[in-house]
């Protein structure tokens, strides 16, 4: 009787430290490539980070890989071959979406149907359309979004102006388009980037055949959407602007806020790492923000958050996909082998008894 209390006790201990110790995320590392919006030409970065998955992130061998003739947003060609994929970056005021190789390698671009800022694609693969956001006065709806296919991991071909309308009085100034590969929806954002001015949220059904974008917007002039990705942690999306993250389901309910220092941040764009962490520029100061939320699944409640400085000119910012390093918390690994241990010792204690 004394022998199982005490085996109860220590497996009692056991979880309760577990418990205790698996709050913490897992560490990882990977490698984030950026724009800056100035000076002509515009600087292309690479920066490698680490997160010991506790209290501490830091960003190490920061530098210049490129320079392209405008710069903004920033997509992998083929982001389910990160190693080999090809970088697309959007020409900002250019009639063009520049291309180069992850070692800075100039790729000849394509011409675009305006200004060329945000970029998305259809085809996770890299075998469909990029979509390149005019942001701002552009078209007679305010908007040009323009296509253009990708083929392995390369752009080419003529770009395709699209006609861009809003049900219900809503505004067809798109800043963000992106689509969920989970429910096969796109979703958008036309908030700008500056604070204290909101803008719609909503779903969007892109009609290649018609070249058309209809917007049904589900939140209208309040909604921090100014970048939206799509996050396959939780399949959820996510929209930053101003100083303020917002995070939906699919039905679009807002779940999470995440309030990002003081007043007057400029959240630009985000992206995620999709193993719970993400990543916002500020546009107006050079910081980036990240956040970890895996234990909790929401960015307003996160494990850890942090913000530093990163490029003067800080603009738009994307992971490698999929080649994130997660190591396991070594404290983790040693309660397990304890608690192996332990049960090991009562079992043949047990038996020899």
């Amino acid at each position: 009787m004394k022998r199982k209390i005490m085996f109860l006790g220590l497996m009692t201990l056991l979880l309760t430290c577990l418990v205790a110790t698996t709050a913490h995320a897992d560490a990882i590392s990977g490698t984030l490539f950026y724009t800056e919006f100035a000076p002509t030409p515009n600087p292309i970065g690479e920066v490698s980070f680490n997160f010991n998955g506790i209290s501490t992130m830091t960003y190490s061998a920061n530098h210049v890989i490129a320079t392209t003739t405008g710069a903004d947003g920033i997509i992998f060609a083929n982001p389910s071959s990160p190693a080999t994929s090809n970088l697309l970056i959007g020409g900002q005021n250019n009639n063009n979406i520049n291309e180069i190789t992850q070692g800075g390698a100039n790729v000849t671009g394509v011409n675009t149907a305006g200004g060329s800022f945000h970029l998305s694609q259809n085809n996770a693969n890299g075998n469909g359309l990029v979509f390149s956001i005019w942001n701002g006065p552009g078209g007679s709806n305010g908007v040009v979004v323009s296509t253009n296919t990708i083929s392995g991991a390369t752009v080419g071909g003529s770009p395709t102006a699209y006609t861009v309308t809003a049900t219900g009085g809503g505004s067809t100034d798109v800043r963000s388009l992106i689509l969920d590969p989970h429910n096969n929806t796109w979703y958008y954002g036309t908030a700008p980037d500056d604070f204290g001015t909101q803008g719609d949220f909503g779903t969007a059904v892109v009609n290649t055949a018609t070249h058309t974008v209809t917007l049904t917007p589900i939140v209208k002039g309040t909604a921090f959407a100014h970048g939206v990705i799509f996050d396959p942690f939780g399949n959820t999306i996510i929209t930053g602007q101003g100083n303020e993250i917002q995070q939906y389901n699919e039905a679009g309910t807002l779940i999470s806020t995440e309030v990002v220092g003081a007043s007057g941040i400029e959240l630009d764009q985000g992206s995620v790492t999709g193993t719970g962490e993400l990543f916002w520029t500020e546009a107006n100061n050079g910081n980036i923000f990240f956040d970890d939320y895996d234990n909790t699944g929401h960015v307003g409640t996160p494990d850890f958050s942090n913000t530093q400085f990163l490029a003067t000119n800080l603009d738009d910012i994307t992971p490698t996909p999929g080649a994130l390093t997660t190591v396991p918390e070594p404290s983790s690994m040693m309660l397990l082998g304890l608690g192996g241990g332990l049960i090991g010792l009562w079992l043949k204690k047990r038996h020899t008894s």
